[in-house]
């Protein structure tokens, strides 16, 4: 998969980061931080981090996790 295939199917990523082999595009999932401050849900986000090669544009790997 290409960089330019993701962009068309989910859109401009909420976070971009570069790191040594390439780019990570990151996609909340969960964004907790957008619900009502009274609900007493914790304002965690969850996301999906997709990393390319920076030269190529292909798709290096898949990761998960979450922010507090």
């Amino acid at each position: 998969m290409t960089s330019t295939i993701l962009f068309e199917k989910l859109g401009q990523p909420n976070r971009i980061s570069q790191h040594s082999k390439g780019v990570g595009w990151l996609y909340y999932y969960y964004d907790g931080k957008m619900l009502p401050v009274d609900s007493g849900l914790a304002p965690e986000r969850g996301y999906i981090i997709f990393n390319f090669d920076l030269k190529s544009k292909y798709l290096l790997n898949v990761g998960e996790g979450h922010f507090d």
